[in-house]
C-alpha cells in the first residue's frame, strides 16, 4: 500500500492538487487542564477523528468523537473547578467542530457542536497568515514533511508539520489559510487546552460526492462578518 502511496505522490510533485481531489482522516486529542477542590492540576484527554475533504476549490473539515472517548451512545468527562463543575458532552457521530471553505467566492463559514444558530461567517482575503517556514524536517507517512509556525496578535501559535510538494490551495483543516502545503500534524495550546491533530490516513485523487460536502450542520442563514472590497476580490483572484 505503501508503494503506491509513494507513486501518487510522485505524480502530484509534478501535477499539483489544484484541480484534484482529496480527502484525510486524523487522530485528534484535546487536553484540558483544570484544578480540582484541592488545587490539583487535572489533565482530561478527549480523543476524536478529524476529517478533511478537498473537492475542487470547496474545502471541508470537521472533528467527531472517536471511539477512545465514547462509551454506548454518550459519556460525560467532568472535572471540577473550585465550587463550579464543568462538563465535556460527547454525543457519537455528532460534529463538535466545522468549518467550509470555497476558494471561487472566498467564502468561510464554522460552526461547533452540530448547533446551526452558533454560526460564523465571513469573506476573507488571500494573504493575512503569514507562516514562518522553518528547517526542521521528518518524515510522517511515509512522506517528507517540514515545519512551520504561526503567530499572530491575540492568538495562540500553531505549529504545523507540512507535506510542501502536496499543495491544497492553501486551505487546510480547521480553515487554516495560506499554508505552504498540505498539513500531516498540527499542535496549538496555550496554558489551559492543547489540540494536537496528527494524519493516519490520505486518499489522493478519491471520490468525493456533494453530500460529504453539505452537511446539516451548515445550513442555516448566516450574516458574514466581513465583505470584500472590489478591489481586495480582485487581489485574491490574482493570487
Amino acid at each position: 500500500m505503501k508503494y503506491i502511496l509513494t507513486s501518487f505522490l510522485l505524480i502530484l510533485c509534478f501535477w499539483g492538487l489544484s484541480q484534484q481531489n482529496l480527502s484525510a482522516d486524523y487522530d485528534v486529542t484535546l487536553t484540558i487542564k483544570s484544578e480540582n477542590l484541592n488545587k490539583e492540576i487535572i489533565s482530561t484527554d478527549v480523543f476524536y477523528t478529524g476529517y478533511f475533504f478537498k473537492k475542487n476549490n470547496s474545502f471541508l473539515s470537521y472533528i467527531k468523537p472517536s471511539n477512545k472517548s465514547i462509551d454506548n451512545n454518550y459519556k460525560i468527562i467532568t472535572s471540577q473547578q473550585g465550587a463550579n463543575s464543568s462538563a465535556i458532552h460527547l454525543f457519537k457521530d455528532s460534529i463538535q467542530q466545522i468549518t467550509f471553505i470555497n476558494t471561487d467566492s472566498f467564502y468561510l463559514k464554522a460552526g461547533k457542536q452540530s448547533n446551526v444558530e452558533n454560526q460564523f461567517c465571513m469573506y476573507f482575503t488571500i494573504g493575512e497568515n503569514k507562516w514562518e517556514i522553518l528547517p526542521d524536517t521528518k518524515t510522517i507517512l511515509q512522506i517528507k514533511c517540514q515545519k512551520a509556525i504561526l503567530k499572530k496578535k491575540d492568538n495562540d501559535p500553531i505549529v504545523i508539520w507540512f507535506a510542501p510538494n502536496i499543495k491544497c490551495g492553501g486551505i487546510d483543516i480547521l480553515g487554516l489559510r495560506d499554508v505552504p502545503g498540505l498539513i500531516m500534524e498540527f499542535e496549538r495550546k496555550n496554558e489551559k487546552v492543547t489540540e494536537i491533530w496528527r494524519m493516519k490516513n490520505i486518499y489522493i485523487d478519491s471520490k468525493i460526492d456533494d453530500t460529504q460536502m453539505t452537511l446539516k450542520e451548515l445550513e442555516g442563514s448566516c450574516t458574514p462578518r466581513r465583505k470584500l472590497s472590489p478591489e481586495q476580490l480582485e487581489a485574491n483572484k490574482k493570487r
